[in-house]
């Protein structure tokens, strides 16, 4: 199984290829019954799939929606192809992302990691003095 490639397609959620497909054909068959606008799927939808179908609905003007969504992130998570209007969707999609990814980011805080007790210190190297070290410690609380 590791030595078989794996398909990009095989990233975009489900949710996603159901409302394009959906779409394409209430379109390209003008006399198909209109579907329904609630795309139902048996999880939540991820925070990446959410922000899609808003900015998708915001584009074409329609009212697609899931069950909800759990608001966690996946990796990977791939835009899917051949969205009609596909860079208005894509801009707006990932500026919705990076707004909520931004913030929820509190930076990063470096944690002071004890030697082993084999270890010897660095020729050279100057321990770090008292009020550095509290601050240190008192940051990663």
């Amino acid at each position: 199984m590791a030595r078989e490639s794996i398909k990009r397609d095989l990233v975009v959620h489900c949710e996603l290829k159901i409302l394009i497909d959906i779409y394409k054909t209430e379109r390209q068959i003008p006399d198909t019954p209109r579907a329904y606008t609630y795309i139902g799927v048996s999880k939540l939808s991820c925070q990446a799939c959410r922000a899609f179908f808003q900015a998708f609905n915001d584009v074409h003007n329609t009212r697609f929606a899931t069950k909800g969504s759990h608001g966690k992130s996946y990796w990977p998570w791939q835009f899917p192809p051949s969205v009609p209007e596909c860079e208005r969707v894509i801009f707006l999609t990932y500026h919705s992302l990076a707004g909520l990814w931004a913030e929820s980011y509190s930076g990063y805080i470096a944690k002071r990691v004890s030697l082993s007790a084999d270890s010897e210190p660095q020729s050279g190297s100057d321990d770090l003095d008292e009020a550095t070290a509290e601050m240190i410690d008192s940051l990663t609380e």
